[in-house]
């Protein structure tokens, strides 16, 4: 309600407690927060930390909306942590290798990888479960789950590929636990066309669909008003996929997040606005008009600008 990304129908909550992370700060490109990684974490500090931001951010204990835990410092698969999230992996191995010099890479990497995953594991459980005891009556889950990495670098297909599926399955102790699901749609203007964007939605949305129907939880996919790799708002044709797409999908509601940045002058509130009224407005009611999914079982549009 009232602009507010946490508010009576949905809270956002951002890198919530005192989970392990290796952060940027000045000259060191990895300072370790709570050991930096999961198997390094002290477990009682993060629940303590998640205890008051909870109390804090979420006053009212009868909330019934959605929670969402946005937690992207690293993913709970030891394979996943790529690119960028690649020094999760390499502090691990570092960590393994001064407590075991005569070991060889490979076993390094087996005993760094293991630790990791049983570690993570329990911090996403634990962080969720103790969400759901707090609140009860409202929806939890982690945003981006589960992951599908199609049209990416690694993959240009449609489809996930069958080790991401594989991944999914074996963090089913992670849906066990969730009671609704937040896959990512953000949508990519270079070398994507209406067409691709589609398909790209459908894939994700077929992964999602799979793991809700096991579990039977619901879907409330995030779209983004802009491109994730420009400053450009989606064109009037894919914001009304972003929305239309999930929704024929399976999809229980969409989410559009926006960044505070898309806020921060005049001219950029003005723009955005325009927007809303112009192609975001017009979309949400052409998608609740279309009759392949009854509009009372789609909820629609629950946050917009939520950041």
């Amino acid at each position: 309600s009232d602009g507010m990304f946490r508010g009576d129908l949905i809270s956002l909550l951002y890198d919530p407690g005192y989970f392990p992370a290796l952060l940027d700060s000045e000259g060191d490109k990895n300072e370790p927060r709570n050991g930096g990684v999961p198997q390094e974490g002290n477990m009682t500090k993060h629940i303590d930390s998640l205890r008051e931001t909870l109390y804090e951010l979420m006053p009212d204990r009868k909330f019934t909306g959605i929670g969402v835990i946005d937690f992207e410092h690293w993913r709970p698969i030891w394979r996943e942590n790529w690119g960028i999230l690649d020094k999760y992996r390499k502090y691990s191995v570092s960590m393994e290798r001064n407590r075991h010099p005569k070991m060889n890479k490979e076993e390094l990497e087996k005993k760094a990888s293991k630790r990791f995953e049983a570690a993570a594991k329990q911090f996403m459980m634990q962080t969720i479960m103790f969400a759901k005891k707090l609140f009860p009556r409202a929806s939890w889950g982690y945003y981006g789950y589960p992951f599908c990495f199609n049209y990416k670098p690694r993959n240009g297909k449609l489809s996930c590929t069958d080790e991401v599926i594989e991944d999914n399955n074996r963090s089913k102790w992670l849906f066990k636990e969730s009671t609704a699901l937040f896959p990512s749609m953000y949508l990519r203007e270079k070398n994507m066309n209406t067409q691709s964007n589609i398909q790209y939605i459908e894939g994700r949305m077929k992964e999602a669909r799979r793991i809700a129907v096991n579990y039977n939880i619901p879907i409330y996919a995030y779209a983004s008003h802009k491109y994730t790799d420009s400053d450009t708002f989606l064109s009037p044709e894919d914001l009304k996929n972003s929305l239309l797409v999930p929704k024929r999908a399976g999809a229980d509601g969409v989410i559009i997040w926006g960044a505070s940045k898309d806020l921060s002058s005049q001219e950029k509130c003005s723009s955005a606005y325009d927007y809303l009224m112009t192609v975001i407005g017009p979309a949400v009611k052409t998608v609740l008009q279309d009759t392949e999914k009854n509009e009372e079982e789609f909820q629609g549009i629950f946050n917009i600008f939520g950041r």
